[in-house]
């Protein structure tokens, strides 16, 4: 067991989303690996020959940010979904997830990164494009512009001036208005994120996340020599999260990727459209 949910948010969830999460948290278990005195958290399940290496979205922890998409793929694929620990420079993530790959004693292996984690997926893949059979990126962007980095750099100073109880509430009110999840799922997803912030996100959590983000466009939106591989690019119409002109930066850096749309798929298609999710992120890997 990860965490055990608080029964009571859920009152007015449809049994089926609760049953789901807790069959994921009931069969799941974390492996905990040092990496320069930093505790790396890990869910190392499935039994495919083919490995996914999945990069955690905002919420950093693979139990939270990347459960959906174990539980689609895990089936087909041996799934390695590390947590980020608290570190501040995208170099040292990418670093540890390098050591990790090392120490499971993996050679090659798909990339899937949604969200946050698809940008560190895309540095990922530019730093090691020999450990990359296919890079999939699911509602992210890439790059930036001078008006968003100092419009990020102004938002970070005026959120540190919170108490990080505020700060935190006021993050997870952004990340339930940016979900537009389908309205079937929109209970579910309120009712995890207040569970998740009670139980295990933390404030050094958020800062590590806001570090990460203000590195990223610093020192690798604007990198040269993109990866070279095979892209599939997910994304959701009515997604609200991703940056149109950031959007279509990703697609001048790949301009080759394949593109699937969905219509009404959220910012979490894997959740709220698992089906056609599996479908077309098994087409593509084949």
């Amino acid at each position: 067991m990860i965490f055990y949910i608080n029964e009571e948010l859920y009152s007015r969830v449809q049994k089926e989303d609760i049953n789901r999460i807790k069959y994921f948290l009931k069969n799941h278990t974390l492996e905990k690996i040092t990496i320069k005195d930093k505790e790396w958290d890990i869910i190392d399940t499935g039994t495919g020959k083919e490995t996914i290496l999945i990069f955690s979205g905002g919420l950093r922890k693979s139990y939270l940010s990347s459960f959906s998409y174990i539980d689609v793929l895990k089936k087909d694929y041996r799934i390695i979904a590390p947590s980020y620990p608290k570190l501040n420079k995208i170099k040292n993530i990418l670093n540890g997830i390098e050591e990790i790959i090392k120490n499971k004693k993996i050679n090659r292996l798909y990339v899937m990164g949604h969200s946050f984690g698809g940008i560190v997926a895309q540095c990922y893949a530019d730093l090691y494009p020999r450990r990359v059979k296919k890079l999939i990126l699911i509602n992210t962007l890439s790059g930036t512009t001078k008006f968003i980095t100092d419009f990020f750099k102004l938002n970070c100073k005026v959120f540190s001036l919170f108490k990080p109880e505020t700060a935190l509430n006021l993050y997870k009110k952004q990340l339930i208005s940016l979900l537009a999840v389908p309205e079937s799922n929109k209970e579910f997803w309120k009712a995890f994120l207040n569970d998740t912030f009670f139980n295990c996100y933390t404030y050094d959590d958020y800062l590590s996340l806001q570090n990460n983000q203000w590195d990223y466009m610093k020192n690798y939106s604007s990198l040269p020599d993109p990866y070279k591989g095979k892209v599939l690019i997910v994304n959701s119409k009515d997604d609200k999260s991703t940056i149109k002109v950031l959007k279509n930066k990703l697609y001048e850096r790949y301009p080759n990727a394949r593109v699937y749309n969905f219509e009404t798929g959220g910012h979490i298609p894997s959740w709220s459209k698992p089906d056609e999710f599996e479908k077309i992120i098994k087409e593509f890997l084949k």
